[in-house]
């Protein structure tokens, strides 16, 4: 999956592992987004992963004309 990185970042995991984020659009794997801190500093891009919003919104409510 795609996501927009805002700041350089490295993410260390249980294992002895690390992760470099850089900023910019990146792919990471889920278990790399899984990280406490990854939605610190990048946010998904992906349309699949945006809330839908349509048919939602600022509409007035139609009255009942009976």
């Amino acid at each position: 999956m795609r996501y927009l990185v805002s700041k350089k970042a490295s993410l260390r995991f249980a294992d002895g592992t690390s992760v470099e984020l850089t900023p910019g659009i990146q792919e990471y794997p889920d278990d790399v987004a899984a990280h406490w801190a990854f939605s610190h500093y990048a946010s998904p891009i992906d349309a699949a992963e945006q809330p839908d919003t349509k048919g939602k919104g600022n509409a007035k409510k139609q009255q009942a004309s009976d």
